[in-house]
């Protein structure tokens, strides 16, 4: 344990050394007019060293972020992005994942430019694990479409697999469904480029689940399905199969159907996050012609309770009429029936006045 930890002071204090060497040679004085960035390079990349050996992580982060931007100066972009390479380790070490992403994302800049695209995919994806650790999944989703953009660049579509199937993961954790199309697609392309049938039929099922589950597009998802029929040996698959009696149970709105549907053991096949897409969906059932027909009669009632004051109205007033012209009649026979003189007095009152 004594041995241990003298190593570990030993080499923390070499590394102090290194890094102040390094600092000194940046620095330009009357009789020194250029700095050495070769000798600072060397000096802060050893330093990096003996901060890791030491396990302090800061430094090491520190010192081979500083090796990095020296062999930057003198155009040595490997070495510079393995510099950048380690400091993102560095970080990620010290659960600084964001930082590590940053780093990781230089490295793989300056090995792009080296025209060592096989390091700059790894130093992508190692970015993108690191912020979807970090949690910032926006950042991790834009690593890994850089890294899937990198490898149609270099004409490698073989190659867009991994990055690819890590993006279509985090746009549907991030519920991304228009992005999450698109790259389903894309992935449907380089599935159908390299003979990758199972895949191919588990990328329209997942496409068929996303579409219920942005919208409950029935109608799209049909589509979808008619057009894996025509890939090989979907039609006759277990993938198949539960497509069919998922959209067949959707239609019908009936939830229990819906959940005997998602228990088939295809959709377990989906990748984790495509699978849990499944298990969430919700039926939105299409409105049927008879339940239309149920709609519209209670969505007549109403109507025809609200048009109801008016028409009571109007047959009270018909009722009030036909009374009135029963009094009037009842009244002419009535006055018929007087005797000449009483009919006559009014005349004689009318006279006198």
């Amino acid at each position: 344990f004594l041995l241990g930890k003298m190593s570990k002071d030993a080499k923390l204090a070499e590394g102090k050394q290194l890094f102040e060497a390094g600092e000194k040679c940046i620095k330009t004085s009357v009789f020194k007019w250029n700095p050495d960035w070769d000798g600072a390079a060397t000096n802060f990349d050893k330093a990096g060293m003996c901060f890791k050996i030491a396990k302090d992580l800061d430094r090491c982060r520190d010192a081979f972020a500083k090796a990095g931007e020296a062999f930057e100066k003198v155009n040595s972009q490997y070495h510079a992005a393995q510099a950048y390479e380690k400091a993102g380790a560095a970080a990620k070490d010290n659960k600084k994942a964001d930082d590590a992403a940053r780093l990781y994302q230089r490295a793989c800049i300056l090995y792009r430019k080296n025209g060592t695209p096989d390091a700059a995919s790894q130093a992508l994806e190692k970015g993108g694990q690191c912020a979807d650790q970090a949690g910032d999944l926006d950042l991790a989703l834009e690593l890994y479409l850089e890294a899937v953009d990198m490898w149609e660049t270099e004409e490698k579509p073989h190659m867009m697999k991994g990055p690819l199937q890590k993006a279509v993961q985090l746009a549907a954790r991030k519920q991304k469904y228009s992005k999450l199309m698109e790259l389903l697609a894309i992935q449907a392309t380089v599935f159908k480029g390299q003979t990758y049938k199972n895949d191919l039929h588990l990328n329209y099922l997942a496409r068929i689940v996303v579409l219920l589950k942005d919208n409950g597009d029935i109608v799209a998802a049909q589509k979808m399905f008619t057009e894996a029929l025509g890939v090989s040996g979907f039609a006759n698959s277990d993938i198949g199969e539960a497509a069919e009696e998922l959209l067949a149970a959707w239609e019908t709105g009936n939830k229990e159907a819906i959940g005997t549907a998602l228990a088939k053991q295809a959709f377990s096949f989906l990748e984790n996050d495509l699978a849990r897409l499944a298990r969430s969906l919700a039926p939105i059932a299409p409105v049927k012609a008879g339940k239309a027909a149920a709609a519209s009669a209670a969505s007549a009632a109403p109507a025809a309770k609200a048009a109801s004051p008016p028409a009571a109205a109007a047959a009270r007033h018909d009722e009030g009429l036909s009374d009135l012209e029963a009094a009037m009649s009842a009244a002419v026979v009535h006055t018929s029936r007087m005797p000449a003189a009483a009919a006559a007095a009014p005349e004689e009152d009318g006279g006198l006045c």
